[in-house]
């Protein structure tokens, strides 16, 4: 066990020393995450207190709506992207045969790839909700914050099948997944980030309902804009629940083979 936190350190701290490296990047990043919040703050003003009907059932105002889609869906970000592009920084560094021909497990590599970009994409969302309450006066219900983390637990784990099959791709064919991008887009379109999925046409509210990211921010909106008791939220996180028993062990098993493929063909050393 205490081996297993060394190296789950060892990955943290590399991924801290290469991102304060590029102190300009570091810096544009944090410029970066204010941007989306100041242009829809401004957008919410247009909007007033005349919120659409499927928008009211969650929030008397535009922008805590929006704050909690923008925050939360970085989530499905992080979830998509940050395996991924670990493995491919690792190919084009020529060091991911070295990392996976070791005696670590899948799942340790996995999680101790991603824990980095996790603790910052937290960060990131605290942030949002901080400057969201003191800066643009939005009201959030921070006495939900037991469920919520529940809630939360069940999203990242929902989120990172995608991530681990994008990771997968990229070990056996040396490129990015074409397929992320579309994944990605169709969620943040689909599964209610900047606009109710109810508002959509009722044919395409079909691919909303097989979305995590739909229950997700069904849920997290019940819970931090209406203060809704857990029971209010059950069928989301059951949906979220159940995606997750089914599918993260299938993608796990599916990045396992990967491995084990590229290992095969000796493959693991090309980019």
């Amino acid at each position: 066990m205490n081996n297993m936190f060394r190296k789950i350190f060892i990955f943290f701290w590399k991924d801290l020393i290469n991102m304060f490296s590029y102190k300009l990047g570091t810096v544009l990043y944090l410029i970066g995450l204010l941007i989306p919040l100041v242009i829809f703050y401004f957008l919410s003003q247009l909007v007033g207190d005349n919120a659409i009907p499927q928008i009211a059932k969650y929030s008397k105002e535009y922008f805590p709506f929006v704050l909690i889609g923008i925050a939360f869906s970085n989530y499905f970000i992080f979830g998509m992207n940050s395996l991924s592009a670990s493995i491919r920084n690792e190919q084009m560094m020529g060091t991911l045969e070295a990392m996976l021909s070791t005696p670590t497990s899948i799942p340790t590599i996995i999680f101790s790839s991603v824990i980095f970009d996790f603790i910052l994409t937290s960060l990131q969302i605290f942030l949002y909700i901080f400057l969201g309450i003191v800066v643009f006066n939005a009201d959030i219900y921070l006495s939900k914050i037991i469920p919520t983390l529940i809630m939360l637990i069940f999203t990242i784990s929902s989120f990172g099948v995608f991530g681990i099959l994008s990771a997968s791709f990229i070990i056996v064919f040396k490129k990015g997944n074409p397929i992320s991008m579309l994944i990605t887009q169709t969620s943040i379109l689909f599964g209610g980030v900047y606009f109710p999925f109810e508002m959509l046409p009722d044919w395409i509210q079909f691919v909303s309902k097989c979305l995590p990211m739909t229950y997700a921010l069904r849920g997290m909106r019940l819970l931090l804009l209406q203060g809704a008791e857990i029971t209010e939220i059950l069928p989301d996180l059951i949906f979220l629940i159940l995606f997750s028993v089914i599918f993260l062990p299938i993608s796990i098993w599916i990045f396992k083979v990967s491995v084990q493929k590229a290992k095969k063909d000796g493959t693991l050393i090309q980019y």
